[in-house]
């Protein structure tokens, strides 16, 4: 009874928070579910003196982790290209502005987009495993995958007749 009470009062509020730090209401949300998540997991509350600043410290915290995961993911991304079996394959000395499309079109998506597009198309990685990795649900990693590819469709379709 006090979670869900504590749950009302602070859940949008959080939500807003996260979104301020990180621009995308999809991650906001995530943000804001795991934090919770975490918060039920305590069982006990009897040692939190302000729960409005420990919530929010946990929001924050929680943040942080997902905007270092960005930077690491962005650093690490032109590396996960040029290893990938499928970037191998393909051969773009005949066709540059077709590689560069593609690059151009797979920066252009959302953060969360881009991983689990990667992590599933170019890294080979199960759903599961993609999903746990990002700190979602396994269902919210299916519909980053499913909205990265139709973006991407998208920009390419005048390369390809999709």
């Amino acid at each position: 009874m006090a979670f869900q009470s504590i749950f009302y009062s602070y859940y949008q509020r959080e939500i807003n928070y996260a979104f301020l730090l990180l621009d995308e209401i999809e991650d906001a949300r995530d943000i804001g579910q795991l934090t919770f998540l975490q918060f039920w997991q305590l069982a006990k509350y009897s040692h939190i003196d302000s729960f409005t600043g420990y919530i929010r410290r946990m929001t924050h915290t929680n943040c942080l982790r997902t905007l270092k995961e960005r930077a690491s993911f962005k650093s690490n991304q032109a590396e996960y290209l040029r290893n990938s079996p499928a970037y191998e394959k393909a051969s773009f000395d005949q066709a540059p502005e077709l590689k560069a499309a593609i690059e151009k079109a797979i920066d252009s998506l959302r953060p969360s987009h881009r991983m689990a597009f990667q992590l599933y198309y170019i890294q080979n990685m199960r759903q599961k495993d993609g999903a746990e990795m990002m700190g979602v649900t396994t269902q919210n990693f299916k519909n980053y995958i499913h909205l990265a590819v139709a973006n991407l469709r998208t920009q390419l379709s005048s390369f390809f007749d999709l």
